[in-house]
């Protein structure tokens, strides 16, 4: 839970408030490791968030030599203020790649993702039956106190069902009703999401979705959720799974799109993001 920094004797004080799992933790996370940052992690239970955590009482939340900053996306406008440089500017100015697909600025994709793939990701690993048996649930008796666990196993489905109404009276008014009112009408939504980030790529070279050199925030804000949506989790449990495993089948063709997540995945994530030790202080 501690990314390396080459600048570790000059280098802010960072706590890093997160939940373990979280997409938006996650691409906080990622951001951190490119800026070459050194963070603490403090685990955060569902519970207790309202205790631990300030208003809206939601992760990620970063203590910065003294200050608080709530919203990944806040974060990560707040530490392009303190470090970007040269080519590593979260939010540079962009003229190609996404921009053809309809996307006036990094900002305005990275509020995309965050009110559109992300809030799906909600959708998909916890209101579905396959997200509630496969993420949802999992995850809850993952953090449960182990005496919970064995006088009723059935905790993790009780919970998961809860979790579940109160994800759709979160993400319906941003969603809308029509979206999450089947689960076919949801599907529909993310392959039409996911084919407009192909469409973003205006050719096999191109690496991000902005036609940068490096990434920019919109990059982090997209990939964080199509890897909770995509892939398992084993840096938390070998038992839970990708909110829609079958995603970039369900989109297909967007061979540019994996791609990306691919290189995203390899170059970010991985080595980068680990939930395991959050975790432990659940436990």
């Amino acid at each position: 839970g501690i990314a390396k920094s080459s600048l570790a004797k000059m280098a802010p004080a960072i706590l890093l408030q997160i939940l373990p799992g979280s997409q938006f933790c996650s691409k906080v996370m990622m951001a951190l490791a490119y800026l070459d940052l050194d963070y603490q992690v403090q685990a955060v239970h569902p519970a207790k968030l309202k205790k631990q955590t300030p208003p809206p009482h939601q992760v990620p939340v970063m203590r910065y030599d003294g200050e608080t900053v709530c919203d990944s996306r806040e974060i990560l406008a707040f530490l392009n203020t303190q470090h970007s440089s040269g080519e590593r500017d979260l939010y540079p100015t962009v003229s190609k790649g996404a921009v053809e697909a309809g996307f006036e600025s990094v900002s305005d994709m990275e509020n995309w993702a965050h009110d559109g793939l992300a809030m799906l990701y909600y959708y998909f690993g916890g209101v579905t039956p396959h997200g509630k048996a496969n993420v949802t649930a999992p995850f809850i008796e993952l953090i449960l106190p182990k005496v919970m666990r064995m006088v009723c196993g059935c905790l993790p489905a009780v919970g998961a069902n809860v979790a579940a109404k109160q994800i759709l009276a979160r993400i319906t008014p941003i969603l809308g009703e029509k979206v999450v009112a089947s689960e076919g009408a949801a599907r529909t939504a993310l392959a039409t999401a996911v084919k407009r980030l192909e469409e973003c790529f205006e050719s096999d070279e191109q690496l991000y979705l902005f036609d940068t050199s490096q990434p920019t925030a919109a990059d982090f804000a997209v990939f964080a959720p199509l890897k909770r949506l995509v892939d398992p989790l084993p840096d938390i449990s070998p038992d839970l799974m990708g909110g829609f495993p079958g995603l970039f089948k369900l989109a297909q063709p967007v061979p540019r799109v994996q791609a990306f997540y691919r290189r995203m995945d390899d170059q970010f994530y991985r080595g980068k993001v680990d939930f395991r030790d959050a975790i432990s202080q659940l436990t």
